[in-house]
């Protein structure tokens, strides 16, 4: 039996008089006549028509502030974006070998430069090899 009572309280029509006395209080021609309604002495003052608050408008405005800022938001996040890929893009590659192989092999092409006779265009050529392996040591100190 209290089983059926919990169901009735939860699940009562819209048409039983409980939910006709409170919808009928705040319809608009109720709500007219409590503003018309003189002041009951209480300290509450009546609500007058500029007091109104409507709900639908309310939730409109914080729909649409909800959306500026959520497209500002994804402004700043396509602006950081973009930043970021420059930065990756303009960082120098730190070069695969260690600083202390790619010594070894400055020294190894040095060691080849000054100990054979090479026809000039290939000492030029080791010289510009050996300069790319210096330059790539200097990478790595910046890395």
């Amino acid at each position: 039996a209290s089983t059926h009572r919990c169901y009735l309280r939860y699940h009562t029509p819209r048409t039983s008089p409980l939910f006709a006395s409170i919808e009928s209080s705040t319809t608009p021609r109720y709500l007219a006549t409590m503003n018309s309604s003189p002041d009951l002495g209480i300290g509450l003052p009546t609500p007058t028509p500029t007091d109104t608050f409507d709900l639908g408008n309310k939730l409109t405005q914080r729909l649409q502030d909800h959306i500026a800022d959520r497209a500002r938001t994804q402004h700043r996040i396509d602006l950081a974006t973009t930043q970021l890929q420059n930065l990756f893009k303009s960082a120098p590659k730190r070069p695969r070998d260690s600083k202390i192989a790619l010594r070894e092999k400055v020294r190894k092409l040095e060691r080849d430069r000054t100990s054979r006779s090479l026809p000039l265009s290939q000492e030029k050529a080791l010289i510009r090899q050996i300069d790319g392996v210096q330059k790539q040591i200097r990478m790595h100190d910046d890395a």
